[in-house]
């Protein structure tokens, strides 16, 4: 299954990119589309409009925006814990 992605500032490492691509994907990231500097709100925006799948490591934001509007083309949060042990709690709390 391929999916089409937007990728946003925090995740849009070259190596990422790369991965992603090889793998079948389709890849956008927030700089490849002009959005650089965007708000939040405005890059979820893109992504429903052009039905995107939005990967982020902006976790606690990007809830909120899903909180307040619900529909979208999707948000992958990947969260990244400095102390292991908070991971479970964490990414249970982060599923959205």
């Amino acid at each position: 299954m391929s999916l089409a992605l937007l990728l946003d500032e925090a995740s849009q490492a070259k190596y990422l990119i790369n991965l992603m691509t090889a793998a079948g994907h389709d890849v956008l990231t927030v700089n490849g589309v002009g959005m650089n500097g965007s708000s939040d709100e405005d890059v979820l925006a893109y992504a429903q409009r052009t039905g995107r799948t939005l990967l982020t490591r902006n976790c606690d934001d990007f809830r909120e925006l899903h909180e307040k509007n619900p529909k979208h083309s999707g948000i992958v949060a990947i969260y990244i814990a400095w102390k292991p042990q908070i991971i479970p709690e964490k990414a249970a709390s982060m599923a959205l």
